[in-house]
């Protein structure tokens, strides 16, 4: 027990440091006592925890009037790149990427830096991607901090590209997971040896 927590507690702190390029994307959310909501609200709904961090987020980057011209239908969960539970609630870390893409496509915002832009063969060479991209439907049974720590092992083999929730309720977690290689042989046998079970599906693979 005092291993796996030791685990759980490195790899939060790893992925800490991984993320902190911008403190601004890092949103501290506390529950709304006067709505009935508790910390265990937030660790068990992490669209809602999401979406009370992103008017914060828009109050960090923009002024009231950028605010005003933003679409109102604009959700949180589309930015997002981490969740963290906490003592008090949730952290949420937000990709700085996404949010400067979706603002530099709104005229709003001009935030992306050359160390955040992509990198291809030489000048003026397009990016290619030869891995494979899967949607993966995680049901959660595990707790909030057991499903972190899930990510972050999946997040840390050498054959991930990335993973990214696109998703999120109490009962299930929608991912889109890329691959560096064309090879999606070894996941159901790597989801295996973490007690879970992997369904192929027209709309993508289950976890269970």
């Amino acid at each position: 027990m005092i291993r796996r927590w030791l685990i759980f507690v490195t790899a939060l702190l790893l992925s800490a440091q991984a993320f902190a390029q911008d403190v601004r994307y890092e949103v501290d959310v506390l529950p709304d006592t006067g709505k009935g909501e508790t910390v265990a609200t937030l660790h068990a709904n992490i669209s809602l925890a999401v979406e009370h961090a992103l008017p914060l987020l828009w109050g960090r980057l923009l002024t009231a009037e950028e605010i005003s011209n933003l679409p109102q239908d604009v959700r949180g969960i589309q930015f997002l790149q981490r969740v963290i539970p906490t003592s008090t609630g949730v952290k949420v870390i937000f990709d700085e990427g996404r949010v400067s893409k979706f603002l530099d496509d709104q005229k709003v915002l001009q935030t992306t830096t050359a160390a955040e832009s992509p990198v291809g063969g030489g000048a003026g060479e397009p990016i290619t991607h030869t891995g494979l991209d899967l949607d993966l439907t995680i049901n959660r049974t595990a707790t909030l901090p057991e499903q972190v720590l899930l990510e972050s092992d999946l997040r840390s083999d050498p054959r991930v590209a990335s993973l990214t929730p696109y998703w999120l309720n109490a009962n299930m977690c929608k991912y889109r997971l890329r691959l560096k290689i064309a090879d999606d042989s070894w996941v159901p046998l790597w989801f295996a040896q973490h007690g879970l079970q992997v369904t192929p599906l027209p709309e993508g693979w289950e976890v269970h």
